[in-house]
Parts: C-alpha cells; sequence; structure tokens
C-alpha cells in the first residue's frame, strides 16, 4: 500500500508532514492574494512614485518662508506624505464683499497664496493615492506639519512618476 503501519507514505514522509506544508504554502497563497490585490502597502505592493500639489490661497507669510526644498511632509495625523521638491508663493487670494455685496478678489498684507510640490511613495489609483493605507485625493483638504510649520491645505494634483 501507499500507507505504512507507521503512517508514512511510500515509507518516507509523514501524512502530518505533508498537511504542514500545504496549511504553509495555502497561508502563503492567501497572504498574497489579499494583499496583493489591494491598495494597502505591503511586502507584495511596489509603491509608486507620486508628486503631489498643495495649495492654500490665504495663509501667513512666515509658513512660507517656513518651508524649503527637501523638508519632510508629514499629515497631522497620519503618515509621511514625501519630501518638499519646490515652494512657490504669490499673493494672497482673498474673497470678500465690496460696497455692493458682489464678492471680489483681493489680498491681505502679510498674507501669501502658497504652492507646494511634494514627491513620496504611494500606491496610486484612479481614485487618488494611499500612502500607508490613508487615502488622499484632489481637493482632500487636511493639516501637513513642513519642516518647523504646521498649517492647512488642499491637494491641488497628483500624479504618478513615469519611470
Amino acid at each position: 500500500m501507499f500507507i505504512d503501519d507507521k503512517g508514512k507514505l511510500f515509507g518516507k514522509i509523514s501524512i502530518i508532514d505533508i498537511l504542514v506544508v500545504c496549511l504553509i504554502l495555502g497561508g502563503i497563497a492567501g497572504a498574497y492574494y489579499k494583499f496583493g490585490r489591494s491598495n494597502t502597502i505591503s511586502p507584495f505592493v511596489k509603491p509608486d512614485r507620486i508628486e503631489m500639489t498643495f495649495f492654500t490661497e490665504d495663509v501667513v507669510e512666515f509658513v512660507g518662508a517656513g518651508i524649503k526644498a527637501g523638508d519632510l511632509v508629514k499629515d497631522r495625523v497620519g503618515p509621511v506624505l514625501g519630501k518638499v521638491k519646490e515652494v512657490v508663493a504669490g499673493p494672497g487670494i482673498y474673497h470678500a464683499a465690496n460696497e455692493q455685496g458682489q464678492m471680489i478678489k483681493s489680498s491681505k498684507e502679510g498674507y501669501i497664496s502658497l504652492k507646494v510640490v511634494i514627491e513620496g511613495d504611494g500606491v496610486y489609483t484612479n481614485n487618488g493615492v494611499t500612502f500607508s493605507n490613508m487615502d488622499y485625493y484632489v481637493n482632500k483638504w487636511f493639516e501637513i506639519r513642513v519642516g518647523n510649520v504646521s498649517y492647512y491645505t488642499r491637494i491641488k494634483s497628483i500624479r504618478k512618476i513615469e519611470e
């Protein structure tokens, strides 16, 4: 027969050994299926190189002065998003009503608009990008920490950098 009186297949391999090997291979296959098909960062998903642009219409000047190329960018409650690639300051954009009650665009003294471009590693999808299992998408408004400053901004654009 195939199994001898000691419970070994062909007199060499134990049935328990075969079951243990099958369980290990099943666990590996299940983990690959679960993590390989999702947008989560795992050992099975290679992150993409991402460029994100943040834009803030109206921020105090010293915030812009505190941001430098190469600074680390973090979400206040989440992951590291990347490093600053470019900082562009412009006149602040402030909307207020004039004497006729019409909304007009103007600026305030001591305030600027700020565009910050960063580069980092995340999982890019058609719905945005995932950093450390947190989703980010265009027009998301949140607090970031850059260098030694913290301010609220929104995502203007997300782009996957092709290698």
